[in-house]
């Protein structure tokens, strides 16, 4: 059946009014998408400049660096960063460094995990504490044994150099998880006696790495920065 004229007309604008529509509901999409996509991005609008990008792992993906292949791009991934941040403190070495995140389930724990085991798996002297009190997660990650942890010191009942666990496997790392769930984290960590125990941790190794509660669900992090 041949289509009149002005039917043709009253698709051809009704085509052209579906794509106006659609282009103008992906630009207000993308005006209001307010997170950040890529290194570029963070570095524009943070003025820093960006140590690494690590790609995501799906549930089926090997999460710790020694269980990746050598070649495997994640695996590489903290290498890279490892290496930009000796890079980052040539002229003022660190002893300390703190990983967190955002919110919860973001990826710090791997990702302060698989840095201490790219740190020390190079030979450096790395020790890797648990500061998240509140919902502590280093010792599941790692399936290590229940043990005193930094609360016990923090408490005084176990001295720093016993609440250490060795890593096996990696014979420069260890590790301090975080103990029991105490009922004020943030007094404990702002404490003179846990910057006492920074710096006898500092004295043991290269670089002490803390694994740190997210930024935006308690002060613990902003607390654990000074």
């Amino acid at each position: 059946t041949p289509i009149r004229p002005k039917r043709l007309l009253n698709i051809m604008l009704g085509c052209v009014l579906g794509l106006f529509v659609g282009l103008a509901l992906g630009l207000l999409q993308e005006y209001l998408d307010d997170r950040i996509n890529s290194a570029e991005e963070a570095e524009q609008l943070l003025g820093l400049p960006s140590l690494g990008f690590v790609p995501s792992l799906a549930a089926t993906d090997a999460k710790l660096l020694p269980m990746m292949k050598d070649l495997d791009p994640a695996a590489e991934s903290y290498r890279i960063l490892r290496t930009n941040i000796h890079f980052a403190s040539i002229d003022n070495p660190m002893k300390t460094l703190l990983v967190t995140s955002t919110g919860p389930s973001e990826g710090k724990t791997t990702t302060a995990t698989n840095l201490a085991f790219a740190m020390a798996l190079e030979g450096k002297k790395i020790i890797l504490v648990d500061t998240d009190l509140r919902r502590p997660s280093l010792q599941k990650t790692l399936g290590l044994p229940p043990m005193p942890g930094l609360t016990d010191v923090l408490l005084e009942r176990i001295a720093p150099e016993e609440a250490l666990l060795p890593i096996a496997h990696v014979p420069n790392l260890q590790v301090l998880i975080a103990g029991y769930t105490p009922p004020n984290p943030g007094e404990l960590l702002n404490s003179r006696r846990f910057q006492a125990i920074v710096d006898d941790l500092s004295s043991r190794a290269d670089m002490v790495i803390f694994d740190s509660p997210p930024v935006m669900v308690a002060a613990d992090a902003a607390v654990l920065a000074s």
